[in-house]
């Protein structure tokens, strides 16, 4: 039997949590949108003003999730890859 809609109204984290994501976001926003028309692999890094709170972000999914520090490294690494 799968999940009922009743659990996806919920937030899988404290409202609090999400707050400070929202937070975080907004301070990213305006870093990157200064960085104006770059190449696409360059937009695939965020600038170096705008990269710990994408690290801090990261960080508090990552433990939202339940990952372990060696896990979040494992997955960081094959994103990283990606890009």
């Amino acid at each position: 039997m799968g999940v009922g809609w009743g659990g996806l109204a919920r937030p899988p984290f404290p409202l609090a949590v999400r707050d400070v994501l929202v937070t975080l976001t907004r301070r990213i926003i305006p870093l990157e949108t200064a960085r104006g028309d770059i190449a696409r692999t360059d937009r695939s890094r965020l600038s170096p003003d705008a990269q710990p709170y994408q690290n801090l972000i990261d960080r508090t999914l990552f433990a939202a999730a339940g990952l372990s520090s060696e896990e979040a490294q494992a997955l960081t690494h094959r994103l990283s890859a990606m890009l």
